[in-house]
């Protein structure tokens, strides 16, 4: 039975590299494969489900050295994740023990691991040289682990570490396949829900996204869900641009229980301004069919395609942020808006003497679903009444194609696709003949049968003169 040595900085839940450990470590311990980890320090969150997995192997390096852990765990194959220590990197390779190693980031060709500048925000696109060192005083690294603010990353240690992933026999690119689960239907509640999910730090831009979501003129609500050193920074920056009734920090939440919070959303927001090497969870959000609206950074354009997977938008660009955001059926023109309101009381009026009204579960552009009112008797005006309050609310046009469950299957595909994008509207050209709901056909009085008398009037029979 195959013993893997897992050799990751981090034991508990923190970003994506901790959600990847995690989760392969979880499925192949399915698979009969007995899995320890060889760890620098805890996280504090969600180690519960990490010791499920891991069990009594579990080792830290401040205690345990590589011989030990070895005789104690006997590993057949070390998996080498995030591991920034030059000395224990080179133990390994020299150990004999077969080793693989998981690339997260830029770890092993940039000395910050992030390939930005921390002030400008401005993206790196050299290779590792001499330039690293100056201007770019890349050496000079936040300290994340307490004490002085910031510590010394040796150059001469990176090309070390650089050369080691060299010997390497083969190197393989995986693409990150999010896990399979059962399947969601997002409710894309009139809520219009906004989700950020991930750590809440400098470099994944959750300041821009408060200064985009304080842009977007639609009501909505955002939910920050995740936790990071910049969040108070966050915090107050939404009371800065008064946005607390609408956005809420609800902090660091399990991997289990994102689903729940997916079923409420109407999109996922991924704000990130470093160039980030795959971002995982957009990949995962879509799989229960979320749109997702992101920035061009990094490899995201590689399985966000714009107005196809998603939106994308220019890198660091807040109106086009905010204009994206936007729903389609949210475009309603402001002198449509005006005249629906003026027709709403007296449609009311005519409605009172209507039948029961029925319900249409209405789709509009971008998944979103409306239920609407509709009657079956009266004008027209009567029977639509119950709909000029969503143009008024900017969720319906006035004049245009009618509201619909689905596009019809047997239509083209491009005609699909048009409607599918198009926000219905209350009135169409087709009501001017009454191809819709049309009224029913005005009762008349029964014409009376030969020899007998019509109801109502006296019989007079008519003699010849």
């Amino acid at each position: 039975m195959l013993r893997l040595l897992y050799v990751h900085e981090s034991f508990g839940s923190l970003g994506g590299a901790e959600a990847n450990v995690l989760i392969t470590a979880t499925e192949l311990k399915k698979r009969g494969v007995i899995v320890g980890l060889w760890s620098r320090r805890a996280t504090g969150k969600g180690e519960e489900r990490w010791r499920e997995v891991f069990g009594d192997n579990v080792y830290w390096e401040t205690k345990d050295t590589l011989a030990s852990v070895r005789e104690r765990f006997a590993p057949d194959v070390a998996y080498v994740h995030k591991w920034d220590h030059l000395p224990t990197l080179e133990n390994l390779v020299e150990s004999g023990l077969p080793l693989a190693r998981m690339v997260h980031e830029h770890d092993i060709y940039c000395l910050r691991s992030y390939r930005y500048n921390p002030l400008t925000r401005a993206v790196c696109h050299r290779p590792i040289s001499g330039y690293c060192v100056f201007p770019c005083l890349a050496p000079l690294k936040r300290n994340r682990e307490g004490g002085l603010p910031f510590e010394w990353v040796s150059y001469f240690d990176k090309l070390k570490e650089l050369a080691l992933v060299r010997r390497s026999d083969r190197i393989k690119l995986f693409p990150p396949v999010p896990r399979p689960g059962e399947p969601l239907e997002p409710s894309f509640s009139n809520r219009n829900l906004i989700l950020y999910v991930g750590q809440i730090i400098r470099g994944k831009g959750v300041d821009l996204l408060l200064k985009t979501l304080a842009q977007v003129k639609a009501p909505f609500e955002a939910v920050i869900l995740g936790d990071g050193n910049a969040k108070a920074a966050c915090e107050k920056l939404s009371r800065k641009l008064g946005l607390e009734n609408r956005v809420r920090f609800a902090g660091f939440i399990p991997q289990d229980e994102l689903k729940a919070c997916y079923r409420d959303a109407s999109l996922v927001a991924v704000s990130f301004v470093w160039p980030e090497p795959i971002a995982t969870i957009g990949l995962e959000v879509m799989r229960y069919g979320l749109p997702v609206v992101a920035s061009n950074a990094g490899h995201i354009p590689g399985w966000l395609h714009d107005n196809e997977t998603g939106r994308l938008v220019p890198w660091g660009d807040v109106p086009a942020y905010a204009a994206a955001m936007h729903r389609p059926a949210l475009a309603t023109p402001l002198s449509e808006r005006l005249v629906a309101a003026l027709l709403w009381l007296p449609a009311q009026l005519l409605a009172l003497a209507a039948d029961p009204r029925t319900t249409l579960d209405a789709s509009l552009p971008g998944g979103t679903r409306l239920a609407l009112s509709t009657g079956s008797r009266g004008c027209l005006l009567a029977r639509r009444a119950g709909r000029l309050g969503a143009v008024v609310a900017g969720r319906l046009r006035l004049i245009g194609i009618l509201p619909r469950n689905q596009p019809p299957a047997h239509l083209p595909a491009e005609t699909r696709a048009l409607l599918a994008h198009t926000p219905p509207s209350v009135f169409s050209l087709a009501d001017l003949h009454e191809a819709h709901t049309p009224r029913p056909a005005r009762r008349t009085r029964p014409r009376p049968s030969p020899g007998r008398p019509a109801r109502g009037r006296p019989h007079r029979s008519r003699l010849p003169r």
